[in-house]
């Protein structure tokens, strides 16, 4: 039996994936900031009679019912468990007039209390547990088909890395604010309840003090919660970041600077070995206090995190920070770096693989990457092990693409990230297959590699850079922080709304100026990996719209889609100033009169 959960984040969701479980059902979880098209794939493609929803998103299922081929049972999660004046009440109405059974799930935990005790049949190691649905990155999400001999191994390893450890993870307050359709969310709260911990479900809108669902005054969930560990995805770290720097620029113009004085010293004395107990006492315990006060580790997930920000964060909030590297496809994390080995190469390291894994790079020769590259090989990863799911629910050509056996019967996966292999045996990721695009010269760029590290602009809430096959230049479309814009506004005497600034051509040459300083002076980038035009957008990207995943992932795709009259434009723009511009990317940045407003 298949039975889909398609509901936002909270104990319902646990309870109900621990339920199916004690059943041996299969678990069948799906994002619930899909698009409709995605939301009416999973539905019909997982073959599930049966969804578990919440009553906010009973409209969509009601709307999409049309389309829905196999769903016949629905069980909603009430907005107020305490109310039975459901809101949705003629959505209700509207799908059992639909022929759809409709049950709320306060009132199948009643009917269930009556039932009596009954035994269900215990699962064989190789029987599929879960198909888990990815974020739909690239298009339609896949349905990965994880075994109970997948997702045991992978609880093993997260208790061994943390036995290994000291154990910080599996005896802390763990903030389950993750979606348990991401795989690591699923996996760290089934780990949770398996040891000494305990999860306070919460909300990534509501993590910090200054977080944007707050009211002034409210407490932070991190403060409350006061975690020693805690997960997050790149785009957290780079906005708490940015969330330093606003405030030290509202006390003093110099305060910015110091604080980056004070975090390059403790940066280049730990690396040696050695503490900054002052700079911990008056500077990074101010920041701790706002993730609670007792944080000791953070694994960073799910997308490339620039290794100057991995730096900073660990820098200021005073406890270790490691990236794991994983994929749904891997049931998880195949590497993260042992603590023991945090040192002035760790960042951007993703460590080892983990117990029963194994990992080789494969030479990419259009890419231009090789296993006998100097000083390290490079390659793309492929990793083996029983963790490696079994492919993907009825998609036999993409499986086969992806995903094989050897002669021990092994499985293995090509992951399309690549790689190169330290000498101390460490993986560090430096690239991904699909963000690598040729430029008109022949030239290769890695636009996900550009993206992240021009996340560190203080302008930049997120960025899509973007390639033409005809232009040797790159453009970026972004999504500007508005605090920022504003303020950049503000010094350059023009008090219009965030909206007219994101259209005004003296904000947009500032913005870009600032870029071009920040990727030669500071990131290290190419000239030619630095984009010539850029478009500022009103539009906050986020799940709700389609141009994030669950997991906070651009979808490069949509995002494309979306502004492809803005892109044709610069690209358009390019073609026509092209005698003047041809050389605009080998020549380093100019000072002019625009202010220095790349300095944070």
């Amino acid at each position: 039996m298949h039975v889909m959960i398609y509901a936002e984040n909270g104990i319902e969701w646990f309870y109900t994936c621990l339920a199916l479980a004690r059943l041996n059902a299969v678990t069948v979880t799906l994002f619930s900031t899909l698009s409709d098209d995605g939301v009416v794939y999973g539905l019909n493609q997982s073959d599930a009679p049966f969804v578990v929803t919440s009553e906010s998103l009973l409209p969509k299922l009601n709307a999409l019912s049309g389309q829905l081929e196999k769903l016949k049972n629905i069980v909603y999660i009430r907005n107020d468990k305490q109310s039975h004046d459901s809101s949705s009440i003629a959505v209700v109405d509207e799908l059992k007039a639909k022929d759809f059974n409709v049950h709320a799930y306060d009132q199948v935990e009643a009917t269930g209390q009556q039932l009596p005790a009954c035994d269900f049949p215990p699962p064989a190691p190789e029987d599929l547990c879960i198909i888990m649905y990815t974020s739909g990155t690239t298009g339609l999400p896949k349905g990965v088909k994880i075994s109970h001999k997948n997702f045991c191994q992978t609880l093993l390893n997260l208790l061994r890395y943390d036995e290994e450890n000291g154990f910080i993870v599996f005896k802390s307050v763990y903030p389950g604010y993750l979606p348990m359709g991401h795989v690591f969310g699923y996996m760290m709260n089934i780990g949770m309840l398996l040891s000494d911990s305990k999860i306070a479900f919460c909300n990534a809108f509501t993590l910090l003090d200054s977080s944007p669902a707050h009211i002034k005054g409210q407490v932070g969930d991190l403060r409350l919660i006061a975690p020693e560990f805690f997960v997050a995805v790149p785009l957290v770290l780079e906005r708490i970041q940015k969330e330093i720097y606003r405030k030290l620029n509202t006390v003093s113009p110099i305060a910015a600077p110091i604080f980056t004085y004070l975090m390059d010293y403790k940066i280049r004395w730990t690396q040696r070995g050695f503490d900054t107990p002052i700079i911990n006492r008056l500077v990074s315990k101010r920041i701790r206090d706002q993730f609670g006060g007792r944080l000791k580790l953070m694994v960073v997930s799910s997308a490339p995190l620039n290794a100057r920000t991995q730096a900073l964060i660990q820098a200021a909030l005073d406890c270790k920070v490691v990236i794991a590297y994983g994929s749904t496809e891997m049931t998880g994390t195949s590497h993260v770096l042992p603590l023991n080995l945090i040192g002035s190469d760790s960042f951007g390291n993703t460590g080892v693989p983990w117990h029963n894994f194994s990992f080789y790079l494969k030479d990419w020769k259009e890419g231009g990457y090789s296993t006998k590259d100097k000083p390290h090989p490079r390659g793309e990863v492929v990793v083996g092990g029983v963790c490696v799911a079994n492919g993907y629910y009825k998609m036999e050509k993409e499986t086969a693409e992806v995903f094989f056996k050897d002669e021990d019967g092994k499985r293995w996966l090509e992951t399309g990230d690549i790689g190169e292999v330290l000498p101390n045996g460490t993986l560090k990721i430096i690239d991904r297959r699909k963000d690598l695009q040729k430029l008109a010269n022949g030239e290769f760029v890695s636009l996900g590699k550009i993206e992240s590290s021009l996340r560190n602009s203080p302008f930049v809430e997120n960025i899509c850079v973007c390639n033409d096959r005809f232009s040797n230049h790159l453009t970026a479309v972004i999504s500007p922080n508005k605090q920022a814009l504003v303020e950049l506004g503000g010094k350059l005497g023009k008090s219009a709304s965030f909206e007219k600034l994101c259209s005004d051509e003296v904000i947009k040459s500032a913005v870009l100026q600032s870029l071009k300083q920040l990727a030669i002076s500071e990131l290290g980038l190419k000239p030619k990996e630095v984009p010539v035009a850029i478009t500022l957008v009103k539009e906050t990207w986020d799940q709700d719209n389609g141009l994030l995943t669950a997991a906070m992932k651009m979808k490069r795709k949509q995002v494309n889609d979306f502004y492809q009259a803005e892109i044709q434009t610069m690209f358009e723009q390019l073609a026509q100033t092209a005698p003047a511009t041809s050389n605009s990317n080998d020549q380093q940045p100019q000072q002019t009169s625009t202010p220095n407003v790349a300095q944070q």
